[in-house]
């Protein structure tokens, strides 16, 4: 019979001990280093251009206007405001003469109504409520492009135009040409200003792991 002492299991303990708190170090500076790579350099910039296609709009039958995010008091959220200041833009300009607000309706209590928000600030922007449909059966970005386009068959459209945020356009833009669209696109740039600051800087990761897994589900869905 072999006896272990206990100063031998002591020993064997402090050297998993030693062994754990290397590699948690090695950790812990490697997330430490990693964590200043993305805050402080153009990292994420880098990472999100492939999801942001140029602008090519031109000449549409409508404007495609994916909705974001309203609060309960009905105020969009900076997202919002600026696809809808841009679909704005188009139709001054002439693109098209209809703009289509898809999204789905709230089902929490903590958010308001993202797409009555969205008419009511076009309606301040000078776009007459007869140029503005509302597509309310969409929870999500193939759910839009799928009533969308089914709504364009109704209607004989063949060129859309679509506006969203500019990393999330090319999934959007995947989307609907998986049903059979015509899409050109005026992505928004969410991070004009103060882009360079290291808290937006982890906004911006967080969006783009977001896109990048999107990007994933839907082509294992089949969804573009």
């Amino acid at each position: 019979m072999v006896r272990v002492s206990r100063g031998h299991n002591w020993n064997v303990n402090r050297i998993e001990l030693r062994r754990l708190g290397s590699a948690l170090r090695r950790v812990v500076t490697a997330y430490g280093i990693a964590l200043l790579i993305i805050l402080y350099t153009p990292l994420t910039d880098w990472m999100a251009q492939p999801l942001m296609p140029s602008s090519d709009a031109g000449p549409s039958d409508a404007i495609i206007l994916l909705s974001a995010w309203a609060r309960v008091d009905g105020e969009l959220n900076d997202s919002g405001l600026r696809r809808a200041i841009t679909a704005s833009e188009l139709y001054h300009r002439g693109i098209a003469h209809t703009i289509v607000i898809t999204g789905g309706r709230p089902t929490s209590p903590d958010a308001g109504d993202a797409l009555e928000a969205s008419v009511r600030f076009l309606d301040e922007l000078g776009v007459p409520r007869s140029s503005i449909v509302v597509e309310d059966q969409s929870p999500n970005t193939r759910g839009s492009a799928v009533n969308v386009a089914a709504l364009a068959r109704i209607r004989g459209w063949r060129r859309l135009v679509l506006v969203t945020d500019g990393t999330h356009m090319r999934r959007t833009r995947l989307a609907f040409t998986h049903e059979g669209l015509q899409v050109t696109s005026e992505p928004t740039r969410t991070w004009l200003i103060d882009g360079d600051q290291p808290w937006l800087r982890l906004e911006k990761l967080d969006a783009i792991a977001h896109e990048y897994g999107g990007l994933l589900y839907y082509r294992a869905r089949g969804w573009i």
